[in-house]
């Protein structure tokens, strides 16, 4: 539901102040009044469509208005009706300065809820002189593997495990406010909470090892894996190494966690 913004309402208290007319003084204490001084007196019952979900907020602005400038004009009445249009009761002159401001208003854009989804891969990584190029589950991340390989040596790489989850921004969340999610897969858990900062994407992220899993599986991973660590991403889709953990020390096998995040 569009929001006007203070600076909106701001404008609409400012234009309606300077337009509101002050009564021409007469001249004589006894001077009977002319039919038009008449005419512009009568006060009128109209009604204005408001931007959506904002009408309540105008009335208040539109009636501290009438209010203040009670000595100077006419007394006006502004209510909001049960269909969300404004009912005023004013006269002719201030109807013209409520429609005029009423029609310069715009409402403001209301930010999109972020929606972002975010993908896991758990690779082991040994060292290997000649190592197969990355297949299947591995070929999206080859260019994250290959900083790695600069960066620690020719590496035969192992998809583990892959998990995915999409985080959705509640459309009432204040901002800086966090959404959370859980995954479980057959070797990692992984629970997750996002938070939109800006235009960028926090990720508070915890990853452990299930427990029970089979022993082929046990196998290949550290007695005890836990990873808890915040992520930033400033990019719509940007590909992060978040570190890694020593699987097997004697064998040089080492276990990489590479994060996808994607703003949708």
């Amino acid at each position: 539901m569009p929001k006007l913004s203070l600076l909106t309402t701001g404008l609409l208290a400012f234009s309606l102040t300077a337009c509101i007319p002050a009564p021409t003084p007469k001249s004589g204490a006894g001077e009977t009044e002319s039919a038009q001084e008449v005419a512009e007196s009568v006060l009128l019952l109209r009604t204005y469509q408001v931007p959506e979900g904002e009408a309540a907020a105008i009335r208040r602005t539109l009636d501290s208005l009438f209010r203040v400038r009670s000595e100077q004009v006419s007394p006006a009445r502004v209510e909001v009706l049960p269909n969300q249009q404004l009912a005023v009761y004013a006269t002719e002159a201030t109807h013209q300065s409520v429609a005029t401001v009423l029609a310069q208003l715009k409402p403001s854009v209301k930010p999109k809820p972020l929606q972002a989804k975010i993908s896991y891969w758990l690779v082991l990584a040994q060292p290997m002189d000649n190592p197969a190029e990355p297949t299947d589950g591995l070929v999206e991340v080859k260019a994250a593997l290959n900083q790695i390989s600069q960066q620690h040596g020719t590496l035969q790489f192992e998809l583990l495990e892959r998990l995915e989850l999409t985080s959705l921004q509640r459309t009432h969340a204040i901002p800086g406010a966090s959404e959370s999610a859980t995954v479980r897969g057959s070797m990692f858990s992984i629970s997750q909470e996002m938070t939109q900062l800006n235009d960028n994407v926090q990720v508070q992220l915890n990853i452990q090892k299930n427990r029970g899993i089979a022993a082929e599986l046990q196998s290949k991973l550290p007695n005890e894996f836990f990873l808890n660590t915040r992520l930033t991403a400033d990019q719509p889709d940007q590909l992060l190494v978040v570190g890694s953990n020593a699987s097997d020390i004697a064998k040089g096998q080492y276990l990489y966690t590479i994060v996808r995040i994607q703003q949708q």
